[in-house]
């Protein structure tokens, strides 16, 4: 074939012609002359001229480019992760993916976000938007590049009410700087010597802030002479923008392997052109990221420490605000305040260090070698001149004590109010949390139903409560309300409102008046009477309907054949309702049901597990009825439901037939077995509860536990002291039951009649127990 190569075309190497070239030679020949060597031709001497002019371009563009980016990597990267976004969408997201470790993705929860989206869509929830990923995005996350897009310094939760006023906020790192301009430059320059020097040189604007060639090509060479000797330190290659990378989002934030230093160096390229090809602004975001979120180790009390403001607070009880007032200057600080900046910056340059290794450094073991390379670096930087001599002295002489081991009090969220503990006790359950600390921590914000307005106004208003005055202001005391008598200061009041709406009921306001933490309205289990009917009630039914589905297939005759026995009158009912009606059909026999008639006496005693006992009705025009079920619910009658749960105890009891023969017969060899393993059970389940309430309490301690458990009466009270000391005289009884019931009106000769009635010998231990 012809060749295609222009005249003007150098190849390399040269074509050789036989018949032409001037330097072939050959062997001597018989007749024939030698012929003598002759100069190259000019155009191989314009090759090597054109090759080392090459050579020497790529070259000066390779040093140019890496030190400014500003040709290859600034435009082609800016232009890349300009196409890689997110939009928030309606419904379900087509196309999301979601982190699977990092620390920063983990404390925030978004690791855990596809088993919270599982979980609350079976519990009803349903995604009303979420975010769709760009192609280009969707992709560069698939093959293993970290989410770019611009991240949160600060997170946590917050739950909302239903107007979007907050109930309760939190925030971790708890303290951070909000803007570039607010970090002291004597920071940003100190780090910056530290880590990465030429991060914030606004003389190259457009610097790709993930690679720093020098400290890149310093780490390679220290690798290679840790090979041939071992005990060789090998300087670290990481910029700041990679080591944000690194202990955000990489595994367990460290850096196993050459592969995973490749992802963070490329996340961190593209995450610093989001703004464009210029990278000013990016890498002192990155500055303030890295101040703001820089892992220090944890401390008991607190948790994980992240951040440089926080880190001052916990681990040198230095306030984060006076810090920056006093490292704010250019040259040196005022005379009057040279100490305390002095103290402030050996602080603050302290922690930039211990970032390597924070546990270590923080601990006991490890602080003197703290204070060893801050004394270094401090001479370091005067000889740079980030910091003068004078300084530099006054820096050398401050001393540090080492971070205590005692926990520390942490810092108060805002708005812990019981609404707020209520919310998140919810939370915990919904996102399968077992503490507060992790909840706190998440990056979320849950709206909730409540009026927010209204809560606290209820809530002042039960604490006003409190004063006997504003009770009767209230109308609570008189006939069958509270007796002015008594102390009206100890009463608790709770409140709970919800608001029908077509949809569900929604809870408006949840409060009390119980200056503890614990929530009456959540944590209270009350046997309330119109509760309890309801219980009742409900339990009645199933019983019914359960019974319903147990003989509705049985013909009258084989009803007849069941054996019972008569105190199990549930089952009785509906043996003889199914035997007599013709259409078996379960709605018309529970309305049935609801006919059955007890009766409204009070003159009956019933005997329960706690002993024998009489019952009133709420009004007495109720005591010589016979009522249906449907009327005593009605009009909330007490005595045909005590009547009803005697009958459904029974039935229990004789729901099998070895459990009415256990019951029945008295020689059934079974019923001591069967009580003396009840007797065990309740005896240890007492035991256990009593143990854990009084344990690890000195004897004082454990008599005024006893004397708080019981009613403030000069019965139960003489019952306690007399069973406590049996050996004190009445002169001590009487001094202590004064002190008990101050106010009360106690005569010497009742003080003389408790001393002697209650003393330890008038009573078994059986009776005492009681």
């Amino acid at each position: 074939m012809p060749s295609s190569t222009p005249d003007n075309v150098y190849e390399f190497p040269p074509k050789q012609n036989p018949e032409t070239d001037p330097t072939k030679m050959s062997g001597p020949a018989s007749g024939a002359e030698e012929t003598a060597p002759t100069a190259p031709s000019r155009p191989h001497s314009h090759w090597h001229f054109l090759l080392l002019l090459v050579t020497f371009v790529a070259i000066v563009f390779v040093v140019v480019e890496a030190r400014t980016s500003y040709y290859v990597q600034s435009p082609l990267l800016s232009r890349l992760v300009a196409r890689m976004g997110f939009a928030v969408a309606p419904g379900p997201s087509p196309r999301i993916l979601f982190p699977s470790s990092g620390p920063y993705d983990q404390r925030l929860g978004y690791t855990q976000l596809p088993q919270w989206i599982a979980g609350l869509q079976g519990r009803g929830y349903v995604i009303e938007e979420q975010a769709v990923l760009s192609p280009q995005l969707d992709e560069a996350v698939a093959r293993g590049v970290f989410p770019i897009y611009h991240e949160k310094q600060q997170a946590g939760l917050d739950v909302l009410d239903r107007r979007g006023t907050p109930v309760f906020s939190s925030r971790y790192p708890r303290a951070v700087y909000e803007t570039y301009e607010s970090i002291p430059q004597l920071i940003v320059a100190t780090l910056a010597f530290i880590e990465d020097r030429g991060v914030i040189d606004p003389k190259l604007p457009h610097r790709n802030p993930a690679i720093a060639w020098e400290r890149l090509g310093q780490a390679l060479t220290d690798k290679v002479q840790q090979f041939f000797d071992p005990g060789h330190n090998v300087t670290g290659g990481s910029t700041l923008a990679t080591q944000l990378e690194k202990f955000r989002h990489s595994d367990r934030g460290v850096t196993p392997s050459i592969a995973e230093k490749l992802r963070q160096v490329t996340s961190a390229s593209l995450r610093a052109y989001l703004g464009g090809p210029e990278t000013l602004e990016a890498r002192r975001g990155v500055v303030r990221a890295y101040l703001n979120g820089v892992p220090l180790a944890a401390r008991a009390g607190y948790g994980e420490v992240h951040g440089l403001q926080d880190g001052l607070r916990v681990w040198f009880d230095a306030d984060p605000g006076e810090v920056s007032r006093l490292l704010d200057f250019s040259g040196k600080p005022p005379e009057e305040q040279m100490e305390q900046s002095a103290l402030a910056y050996r602080e603050v340059l302290s922690l930039l260090l211990a970032q390597q290794r924070p546990t270590w450094f923080l601990g006991r073991s490890g602080f003197s070698a703290l204070v060893a390379r801050v004394d270094e670096y401090v001479r370091l930087l005067a000889r740079e001149g980030i910091i003068d001599p004078p300084f530099r002295d006054a820096v050398l002489s401050q001393h540090l004590p080492a971070p205590g081991t005692d926990p520390v009090a942490a810092t108060r969220a805002t708005r812990t109010e019981k609404s707020a503990y209520m919310i998140r006790s919810h939370l915990l359950s919904l996102l399968g949390l077992r503490h507060f600390y992790d909840l706190d921590r998440l990056d979320l914000s849950v709206s909730s139903t409540l009026d927010y307005p209204v809560q606290r106004a209820v809530a002042a208003r039960l604490l006003e409560l409190k004063d006997p005055v504003q009770v009767k202001e209230a109308k609570l005391t008189g006939s069958r309300l509270l007796e002015s008598k008594n102390d009206l200061s100890r009463v608790i009041y709770s409140f709970t409102l919800y608001e029908i709406t077509e949809n569900a009921n929604l809870l408006r306001v949840q409060a009390d008046n119980f200056p503890e933490p614990f929530d009456i309205n959540e944590g209270v289990r009350l046997d309330l009477g119109s509760t309890a009917k309801l219980r009742t009630l409900v339990h009645y039914l199933e019983i019914m309907s359960n019974l319903y589905n147990q003989y509705a297939q049985y013909s009258v005759d084989d009803l007849r054949k069941i054996s019972t026995t008569p105190e199990d009158k549930l089952r009785l009912w509906v043996i003889e309702y199914l035997g007599k009606t013709q259409t078996r059909d379960l709605r018309a026999m529970l309305d049935a049901a609801m006919d059955r008639k007890y009766s409204a006496s009070p003159a009956e005693t019933f005997i329960t597990g706690g002993g024998a006992h009489h019952f009133k009705n709420f009004k007495r025009d109720d005591n010589g009825k016979t009522v249906t079920i449907r009327q005593a619910f009605r009009d909330s009658i007490n005595l045909p439901f005590i009547r009803l749960m005697r009958d459904i105890v029974r039935y229990h009891m004789n729901r099998t037939e070895s459990g009415r023969r256990l019951l029945e017969d008295a020689a059934e060899p079974r019923r001591i077995e069967y009580l003396t393993r009840f007797a065990d059970s309740e005896g240890k389940t007492f035991l256990r509860r009593f143990y854990r309430k009084y344990a690890g309490k000195t004897p004082a301690e454990r008599f005024n536990l006893l004397v708080d458990s019981v009613r403030a009466a000069p019965v139960p009270l003489s019952i306690a002291f007399r069973s406590i000391y049996p050996d004190a005289d009445e002169a001590k009884f009487t001094e202590f039951l004064k002190g008990a019931l101050p106010g009360a009106s106690l005569k010497e000769t009742l003080i003389e009649q408790l001393y002697s009635k209650y003393a330890p010998d008038s009573y078994s231990l059986m009776d005492r127990g009681y």
